[in-house]
């Protein structure tokens, strides 16, 4: 509300925030204590007490709240992780069924001219599907056949990831294992050896 005027509960709110901190200019009519403001010192004291502690109590639930977002982040990052994994397991049980299925439906069309279906022969199916079969596999587990291969050479404990060394630096409270990014990965004790 810039540009406005202030309203009366605002003009009385400045007016009684201002007389909180003033001194006042003589002692009190019934010769009680000097008090300055509204306020006894213990009172001020009590209450920056309690603002520090409400601080303290709302930066804990800010903080919590954090961790709580990061957590629900990450249990949406695993289950679509899982269902990637499993996502790449039926796009392979379909790359393999997929071209069968399709020669399986045209094979078992019923029509006269084709020869190989009136010897009943399954010769011309396996010429057809064995190749095309030897073909679509590779082609579509490049990635997976490269992975089995790079870990049967390096074995299960290299096996950390594409591009990334793996360094430990031992410092005199623990070891930090860092990456070839820069990044920490994790930190360890002096007992553990890498």
């Amino acid at each position: 509300m810039e540009g406005q005027p202030p309203t009366e509960g605002e003009k009385l709110k400045r007016k009684a925030s201002d007389k909180a901190t003033q001194k006042p200019k003589s002692p009190s009519r019934l010769g009680a204590q000097n008090i300055e403001g509204f306020f006894s010192f213990k009172a001020k004291v009590y209450l920056a007490d309690v603002y520090d502690h409400m601080d303290f109590a709302l930066d804990s639930l800010d903080m919590f709240a954090g961790i709580s977002e990061n957590l629900i982040n990450y249990a949406f990052n695993v289950a679509s992780y899982d269902m990637n994994m499993v996502m790449s397991r039926l796009t392979l049980v379909t790359i393999i069924f997929l071209p069968l299925t399709l020669l399986t439906g045209y094979f078992g069309m019923n029509f006269d001219p084709f020869w190989a279906v009136n010897h009943n022969s399954d010769l011309f199916f396996w010429k057809i599907s064995l190749p095309v079969m030897a073909a679509l596999i590779p082609l579509f587990m490049y990635k997976d056949i490269r992975k089995a291969v790079q870990y049967t050479k390096t074995g299960p404990d290299a096996a950390v990831g594409e591009g990334i060394t793996v360094t430990a630096v031992l410092f005199s409270r623990g070891t930090q294992v860092l990456s070839s990014t820069g990044f920490a990965l994790m930190n360890l004790r002096d007992e553990i050896l890498l």
